[in-house]
This record gives C-alpha cells, structure tokens and sequence, in this order.
C-alpha cells in the first residue's frame, strides 16, 4: 500500500535497538506519525517535503518498508505551509523575483526542479532581505527547520 504525506516534522528517538525516525504529517485535518527504521530513507523526510511511503502490514502496523521523494507532483499542501511562513512585507515580492531567477539558472543548467523550490527558495532570500543573515535548507529559518 501507497500513502503520500507531506512532512510536518520529524525527530530522531531512541529505540530498543537503535534510533529511529519519527515523522509527522497531516491526514484530513489531524496530525498523525509513522515511524521509520530505515536510516537509508531518512534524509527524504526534511519539513515540508512531500514522500510516497510504501507501507506494509505486519500484524496491527503499517511498516514504513521504502519510501521516494514525489519530486515531480505539484503538492498544494507543502507550497501553502511554506508561504504560510512567509511575512507580507515588501521583501516578500522581491524575494520570488530573486528565486524565480535563481531557478532559471538552475533549470539552464538542466537541473530539475519544482514550484516547491521556487517557493523554499523565495523564503530563503525573503530570511536575508528581512535579517541581513544567510540561511541554507539546513538552518532554521524563523525558528522552523526548511528544508
């Protein structure tokens, strides 16, 4: 079975026999988890992004046995959480300007690309106008991890 999420979160926690990877999402309004053992899958799971998961049933669980990246699918859901953080000054059109420049190059570069990294890029260089500081996918932005 196929469920695709977009990542809310996700945390790293302690287990009998290792860490593993506690991934939020929501489903019709409320916020649920899976989790996920496999550190092979774990770096696919950053805030924001949209993952197909392939479940199996093993007793009462659904076991989270591969997942993919949906690079490909426009997911209204994971563009609207990252504009939700965006603020309304003035910053906010140049920094879709900048982005939407930015991701030409790319894309003449025969990088692939989705509307999802217009917008991360957007809230990245809109965190620079507004704070004169930096910011990659990995920092926080507005004390929420982007990826």
């Amino acid at each position: 079975m196929n469920k695709d999420i977009v990542v809310k979160r996700s945390e790293m926690l302690p287990g009998t026999k290792g860490e593993y990877l506690r991934v939020y999402y929501d489903d019709s309004g409320k916020e649920k988890f899976t989790n996920v053992f496999d550190q092979a899958l774990w770096n696919l799971f950053g805030d924001g992004l949209a993952v197909r998961l392939h479940l199996e049933k093993e007793g009462n669980w659904f076991n989270v046995k591969g997942a993919e990246a949906i690079s490909n699918v426009f997911k209204q859901e994971a563009v609207k959480n990252v504009t939700a953080q965006m603020s309304d000054g003035k910053n906010r059109s140049f920094a879709l300007s900048y982005a939407k420049d930015w991701c030409i190059a790319q894309l003449s570069q025969g990088v692939k690309l989705t509307i999802y990294d217009v917008v991360v890029g957007a809230k990245i260089f809109e965190s620079y106008l507004d704070t004169g500081v930096v910011t990659t996918k990995k920092e926080p932005i507005e004390k929420k991890e982007v990826p």
